[in-house]
């Protein structure tokens, strides 16, 4: 189970770099990342749920384990006693019965001691697998947390951008208009009437002076 995990991990890791060469667009780049980062965590959790479950039920198969093996050793102790006691009367009938039990419960024993010893290491590598299940998911939330944070500090840099692209461009379309201001259309010369045409002065006519008034 734990080898699937590591497996799961180094695939994310591995698709995640994939995803983030292929598009050069920040935003996208890490809501893939998001989540590719969110599927792998419920991945995990459901790995880590089924690990830490079997870890409980070898747990409880084990505590079953120990307590018949305790019982029957009581048992093959009580049987034992009961055997001598039966032989100090006299009653030998009782002791081979007594005695038949006890070594039914020894082989009995004998198995739980096994069964006993076989759970105990299972209940080892469970125990490890669930406390690696459980770093795994802690270690993939941290890095989800990371990226959800990182999302919204790349939110407000856009918007910052953006902000910052509007002004600048305001500013260079007043810095146009300020240097090119708008001309004022010409006015045109009014024509003037033929009535207000100014007409060319007479000629003055010479008098020769034969022709002058003589003088009294």
């Amino acid at each position: 189970m734990w080898k699937a995990i590591r497996r799961w991990w180094k695939y994310l890791g591995a698709k995640l770099s994939g995803k983030l060469e292929e598009s050069a667009d920040p935003k996208v780049q890490l809501e893939q990342a998001i989540e590719e980062a969110q599927q792998q965590h419920r991945r995990l959790t459901e790995q880590a749920a089924n690990v830490i479950a079997n870890q409980k039920q070898t747990q409880m198969r084990l505590e079953r384990a120990v307590e018949e093996y305790e019982k029957s050793n009581a048992s093959a102790r009580q049987a034992l006693l009961l055997a001598d006691e039966a032989n100090r009367d006299g009653k030998s009938d009782k002791v081979t019965s007594y005695t038949q039990a006890a070594e039914a419960f020894a082989d009995k024993i004998i198995g739980l001691e096994k069964q006993v010893a076989d759970l105990k290491n299972q209940l080892q590598q469970t125990t490890q697998a669930a406390e690696q299940a459980k770093q795994a998911v802690a270690q993939n939330s941290a890095a989800l947390q990371k990226k959800l944070t990182e999302r919204q500090k790349l939110l407000s840099q856009l918007d910052q951008a953006k902000m910052q692209e509007q002004a600048t461009r305001s500013n260079a379309a007043w810095r146009r208009r300020r240097a090119c201001p708008t001309s004022p259309r010409p006015t045109s010369t009014p024509r003037c009437s033929r009535s207000s045409r100014r007409r060319p002065a007479p000629r003055l006519r010479r008098v020769s002076p034969s022709c002058a008034p003589s003088s009294g």
